[in-house]
């Protein structure tokens, strides 16, 4: 619930610049950019929040899950987007930020090899069905942090340029491309 506070700080503190100074500008993009950095960090720590709650259904079942190397792999991915990120609006850097944005196409594609994994290992034993899913939530919201710290990466690209980060997001990777092909197939 810190977070959450602090959420609320910044949304207050940001009100009262906009309403007592009335910024432009730099100034006004600076405001606005804390506003929307501030919200995003709220969501990542409510998906931190769900993952931890994940675990404790894990833990108590003691089921030994064999696809879930990805799931550390991803969390690393994402902190160090996250710092990096985090560096680039301290430093103003841009082009740093638009780096961090492109490594979550990284981060997109663990996920989805991870899901076509957890399904097979799913089909094989269904009495995993339940852990698995714990998993895949698991690995959904460290998949949704990535997102988010593109947001921020859009952000900090605005905030510094004065422009938005004109480039398509990097979403559908090849293998996301191919489930999601699969899937209509069958329909």
């Amino acid at each position: 619930m810190a977070i959450d506070d602090l959420d609320h700080a910044v949304d207050e503190q940001t009100m009262n610049l906009l309403a007592l100074r009335q910024p432009m500008a730099m100034d006004l993009r600076n405001v606005v950019a804390a506003i929307k950095i501030s919200s995003d960090l709220e969501r990542i720590a409510d998906y931190a929040t769900n993952m931890a709650r994940r675990t404790v259904p894990l833990i108590e079942e003691r089921t030994i899950i064999r696809p879930i190397h990805s799931i550390p792999r991803m969390g690393t991915a994402v902190i160090a987007m996250l710092k990096n990120v985090v560096d680039a609006y301290i430093e103003g850097d841009a082009n740093k930020a638009v780096a961090v944005w492109r490594a979550d196409k990284e981060v997109d594609e663990m996920y989805v090899s991870l899901f076509r994994e957890l399904l097979t290992y799913m089909m094989e034993d269904a009495s995993r069905i339940t852990p698995c899913t714990h998993v895949l939530f698991i690995a959904k919201n460290i998949e949704r942090m990535g997102d988010h710290v593109t947001n921020v990466c859009e952000t900090v690209y605005y905030l510094v340029t004065g422009e938005p980060l004109r480039e398509d997001r990097p979403r559908k990777t090849r293998t996301d491309r191919l489930l999601t092909d699969d899937i209509e197939a069958k329909e």
